[in-house]
């Protein structure tokens, strides 16, 4: 189907995924490590830094959206700008002498990201064309690596005693190694265009209408952007805090809290592959619906005291049945519309949620406890889970 060159071409693209995992989860297993290097308290630098890194990356979204449609910029030329600012910020980052420095320096982190995951994303859609879905999730299997290999590197790095910094600066060197081959590996590579008839024809899941709807006129952008408002606010809140919870809740040291995540990760990952594994209809609303409604029972379960060893298991368990939400809601999202400025909008205010997630939850952890953090994220499953009926609702009538 593909050539030899877009092949490696897109294996380029799944990669800058890998990129923006390590840029994305630098920060949440070193929250407590930095918050006592400077002397702050840990609820209030993971709320604020991570909630200031995914506001901006859904203005990126936005805008690369509407710069994308008003200039004619290239998803490659997005792609690019963001990775390679990603690889600069993070060396940066790793000689900031106090928390001020992170304010300001979350701002264009968060932007970057924004560029790299949405358009990338996009750049993955176009490819699959009816199958985009498998794609996607095979793309998302590549973030899950770098979600994985990020925790594990820092948890490598601090239990051999050197500094977080040192963390910030081999993230940032890797990333850029793979912002360099994405340009080189890329830099033919030309995305195909797929007819809204041709989706619609070979998948029945897929919506054409007959009628150009637009933007904000358009119903399902708010159910779709709800969803991944949703999900984003429950992964982004377990990303940022399930190592703090190991750690302040479970009585674990720091560098064994760390590799928790990866954990997380690990059952993301395998719950993306296994979407791999089943026929095309199955990996759209089937796969959404059982998603969600799994993710949910996952934090009721959480919701009770566990040992660590019993908790992490569950951890492992929770990845696994959120791992295919975020790329088949982003999928749906082209799919249906089959426009770059819808997708990114749905992803932009998704992302939101990972602004608002980790920072409402940082409340819930200071003036509740820890032990209401994942019974409000099984609150917000039900949230989800009516999203996502009334866009299937929606596409149904």
């Amino acid at each position: 189907m593909f050539t030899r060159e877009t092949k490696i071409g897109l294996i380029a693209t799944f990669s800058t995924m890998t990129a923006f995992a390590f840029s994305s989860n630098a920060i949440p297993p070193l929250v407590t490590t930095i918050a006592n290097d400077f002397h702050i308290e840990y609820a209030t630098f993971g709320g604020y830094v991570v909630m200031l890194q995914f506001t901006f990356f859904a203005l990126a979204s936005l805008c690369g959206g509407w710069a994308a449609h008003r200039f004619g910029f290239s998803n490659r030329s997005l792609v690019i700008t963001g990775i390679l600012f990603l690889a600069i910020l993070l060396m940066a980052g790793s000689t900031f002498p106090n928390f001020k420095w992170f304010i300001f320096w979350a701002i264009p982190l968060g932007f970057a990201g924004g560029l790299v995951e949405t358009f990338g994303a996009i750049m993955i859609c176009r490819f699959g064309g009816p199958q985009s879905s498998k794609m996607l999730n095979f793309g998302q299997v590549f973030f899950c690596l770098g979600a994985i290999i990020a925790p594990t590197l820092i948890a490598f790095i601090l239990g051999y005693g050197f500094s977080w910094r040192v963390s910030f600066l081999g993230l940032g060197i890797l990333i850029l190694v793979i912002g360099i081959w994405f340009i080189y590996q890329t830099r033919t590579l030309k995305e195909p265009t797929w007819e809204m008839t041709d989706i619609g024809h070979k998948n029945s899941d897929a919506f054409a209408p007959t009628v150009k709807i637009p933007l904000l006129s358009d119903p399902l952008l708010y159910y779709l952007c709800g969803a991944l408002f949703t999900y984003v606010a429950v992964e982004g809140s377990i990303i940022v805090w399930v190592a703090s919870y190991f750690e302040k809740n479970l009585g674990l040291p720091a560098k064994d809290a760390a590799w928790r995540l990866s954990v997380y990760w690990a059952g993301m990952l395998l719950g993306r592959s296994l979407i791999l594994l089943l026929r095309g209809r199955w990996t759209l609303w089937p796969a959404l619906l059982a998603a969600s409604t799994g993710m949910m029972l996952s934090n009721i379960v959480l919701s009770f005291k566990w040992g660590p060893l019993a908790a992490t298991i569950l951890v492992l368990v929770g990845g696994l049945l959120a791992g295919p939400l975020w790329p088949t809601i982003v999928t749906m999202s082209q799919q249906m519309r089959n426009s770059s400025a819808f997708t990114s909008c749905v992803i932009g205010i998704g992302a939101l949620g990972a602004a608002f997630g980790p920072l409402s939850s940082s409340y819930v952890i200071k003036y509740l406890g820890t032990k209401y953090f994942f019974p409000i994220l099984a609150a917000e499953g039900v949230v989800l889970i009516t999203f996502i009926l009334k866009a299937r609702s929606y596409k149904s009538s």
